[in-house]
């Protein structure tokens, strides 16, 4: 067998089929990896054995639908245990077992998730199913607006809002059904494309302020406006 670069000797992984739904995956460098699988072929049961015979375990559930609703290790043992999907989610998982879960709406869409490293985030949608808001585990919470046609007009976050303007705009060539606008406190962006819909020009527009000085008398507050034009060379 061919030898990729820097390697001495060949890498093999040979799979042997234990049964319709188990699978072992043997690795040359002497690791393994035993997956079960369900009738619809998700991942049900995964254990990884390291050279010395070291096995780390992880289980997985899903709902009707066939969406992953739990993730655990089972390294202690432990029977997997599957939640009621319409429960929801609990709270960020402290009890050492990386346990990660996940509830959706009747679309399918990802309704709330709770990760043992980043806490539980929550999501809402409209009937169109685009996403109208995501709060994060900090209760950060951001929104969104869409026009008629599902294109993005407005994104709120707490340190500003982000508006945008599609179709037509002063200045912008072939821009029907583009992006030519993007605007917030801090900057403003324009777009003009070319006959095959690259962009050929970009004209940002930035504003942000100097901090204020304290020295015998307080200096007024500095506004600067600074105008950057990039032209796009077509070929």
């Amino acid at each position: 067998m061919p030898l990729a670069q820097g390697e001495t000797s060949p890498v093999v992984v040979t799979t042997t089929y234990n049964s319709a739904f188990e699978t072992t995956e043997t690795h040359s460098s002497g690791t393994s990896k035993r997956i079960a699988k369900n009738a619809s072929g998700e991942v049900l049961y995964v254990e990884d054995f390291s050279t010395d015979g070291t096995a780390a375990k992880i289980g997985f559930c899903y709902d009707i639908a066939g969406n992953r609703i739990k993730k655990s290790d089972l390294n202690d043992a432990s029977l997997m245990s599957c939640p009621n999907p319409t429960a929801g989610v609990p709270t960020k998982d402290v009890s050492g077992k990386n346990q990660a879960y996940w509830s959706y709406d009747a679309f399918g869409k990802l309704h709330a998730e709770s990760d043992p490293d980043l806490g539980v985030n929550s999501y809402n949608y409209n009937a169109f199913g685009d996403l109208t808001s995501s709060t994060n585990a900090k209760g950060v919470t951001t929104t969104l607006s869409y026009d008629g046609v599902g294109r993005i007009l407005t994104k709120n976050i707490p340190e500003r809002n982000i508006g945008y303007t599609y179709d037509s705009y002063p200045g912008s060539e072939n821009s029907v059904g583009r992006l030519v606008r993007i605007e917030d406190s801090n900057q403003n962006k324009t777009f003009s494309y070319d006959k095959l819909g690259r962009v050929q020009k970009r004209n940002s527009t930035q504003f942000w302020q100097l901090p204020q000085e304290t020295l015998s008398r307080q200096k007024p507050k500095v506004h600067i406006l600074q105008k950057l034009n990039t032209i796009y060379s077509v070929v």
